[in-house]
């Protein structure tokens, strides 16, 4: 049966209106899912003294970060959060396989995520969270200004994102009943040196070979050894 010309006319703007929310919701989702470009950073941007650590956050026991947490090992730190749907899983992934190319020259080095979610990523939460990818991996999370403090030292961004509900019932954290959202974040990888100290920047997209690499030349031209050979050459 076709249908009468003013039933179409009718149903119009209810059919304008579903297709605008779903356009607002697409958008949200891509802008959620942003990352910082794949750029080179500068020497500036790579030279930066962590101000502040640990920032009174706490780890996945809920115990507080120490100052002399991690005392003498080099930092490979992500900023992301566990209800994040693809892109944390896979730069985690990435950190993991690079730590399991690095060999025993992993052992100098403890992996942590910190959460830019602390409402919902409590020290229980990041506990789940972590055990999916490489064993050591560190969960930190914390007050919302303990989380703010440590994205400004480290120079990173994050900002939420609300989805658009289509009615005053959807679009809720099931848990909390709070509006839903996601959370667009930097998704570089810092590494940081024993003196708390970032001294290499990785970006977004960067392969788990590249990445191994890149740390490993930097820990060979911070030990003895390396810094001996760069005196022969410079010699």
């Amino acid at each position: 049966m076709t249908a009468h010309p003013s039933s179409r006319l009718a149903n119009a703007p209810s059919r304008r209106r579903v297709i605008a929310r779903a356009s607002a919701i697409l958008l949200a989702l891509v802008l959620a899912h942003a990352v910082s470009p794949a750029r080179a950073a500068t020497a500036q941007e790579q030279a930066r003294t962590i101000e502040g650590w640990p920032f009174g956050l706490v780890d996945e026991t809920g115990r507080p970060v120490q100052a002399d947490a991690f005392a003498g090992r080099w930092l490979l730190v992500y900023f992301g959060y566990t209800h994040c749907p693809d892109v944390c899983p896979t730069g985690l992934q990435t950190m993991s396989t690079a730590l399991d190319a690095l060999g025993a020259l992993a052992d100098r080095i403890v992996p942590i995520l910190i959460s830019v979610d602390p409402e919902r990523d409590t020290p229980e939460a990041m506990a789940a969270y972590v055990r999916n990818f490489r064993p050591g991996l560190r969960g930190l999370t914390g007050s919302t200004k303990a989380v703010k403090a440590a994205v400004r030292a480290f120079g990173a961004r994050y900002f939420k994102v609300y989805a658009m509900p289509f009615s005053d019932d959807e679009a809720l954290d099931e848990r909390k009943g709070q509006p839903a959202y996601t959370v667009s974040h930097s998704a570089i990888v810092y590494l940081v040196t024993p003196k708390r100290r970032i001294v290499k920047l990785f970006p977004y997209g960067i392969t788990a070979d590249a990445l191994a690499a890149g740390i490993r030349a930097v820990l060979d031209m911070n030990s003895e050894e390396g810094r001996a050979r760069a005196q022969e050459r410079n010699g």
